[in-house]
C-alpha cells in the first residue's frame, strides 16, 4: 500500500493540479514549474500566430491575395 501512496504523491501527475504532483503542490514547488509552462505556451502561441497569418495571406505559387 505504502508504494500505491508514493506513486500517487511523489510521481502522479494530478489533473485537478495543474499537473503538478500533490507533494510539490503542497510544498509550494509548483510556482516555477506552471511558470514555466506559462512562458512556453505563450512562446509557442506567439510563433504560432505569426506562421498561420504568413500562411493565409499567400497562395500555393507564394503570391500575396488581396484582402
Amino acid at each position: 500500500m505504502e508504494t500505491i501512496v508514493d506513486w500517487y504523491n511523489e510521481e502522479r501527475k494530478n489533473r485537478k493540479l495543474d499537473f503538478v504532483t500533490p507533494t510539490e503542490r503542497h510544498r509550494r514547488q509548483d510556482g516555477a514549474t506552471l511558470s514555466k509552462r506559462r512562458q512556453v505556451r505563450e512562446s509557442t502561441a506567439a510563433r504560432a500566430l505569426v506562421w498561420i497569418s504568413q500562411k493565409l495571406h499567400t497562395d500555393r505559387r507564394g503570391d500575396v491575395k488581396p484582402r
